[in-house]
């Protein structure tokens, strides 16, 4: 869900619940920012988004959830999980910080991995539940799913 301008990166503030304003207060959407270079690149980032979303089921189904509970991810602004269900397994991974981060994971079934929103990354995992590591940009995320 996208809300206050966040369609473009941008960063209303919000009144608090009591303020009579919080509902009433005009937020024009900037839409000659959907045509400059950096909004092109968020309009994509979206589309694609949306595309992973409606194409794999396991993003939307009540299957296996699992958070990969690290300290050194959380220190380093990291969350990883994976979601499956009986026809697919993703491995997402979210980096929250302004630096580029290496994420160890334990990847739960052997075979190769593509990362799925940028097209870019691979990774060939040659047993289940072997502990690899993948860059994840920062400010970013990536999608894997095994092929």
């Amino acid at each position: 869900m996208l809300w206050q301008g966040q369609e473009f990166a941008e960063n209303w503030t919000m009144p608090d619940g009591t303020d009579p304003r919080r509902t009433l207060f005009s937020r024009p959407l900037h839409w000659e920012y959907f045509y400059d270079s950096a909004g092109k690149a968020l309009v994509r980032l979206y589309r694609r988004l949306g595309d992973l979303r409606h194409g794999h089921h396991a993003l939307g189904s009540r299957g296996d959830f699992f958070y990969f509970d690290d300290d050194n991810h959380r220190r380093a602004g990291l969350i990883a999980y994976r979601r499956q269900n009986a026809d697919e397994s993703l491995i997402l991974i979210l980096n929250f910080s302004d630096a580029e981060q290496e994420a160890w994971i334990p990847w739960p079934l052997a075979g190769r991995w593509t990362e799925q929103i940028d097209g870019e990354a691979h990774l060939q995992v040659t047993q289940a539940e072997k502990w690899a590591a993948v860059r994840v940009p920062s400010n970013y995320g990536a999608v894997y799913l095994r092929a």
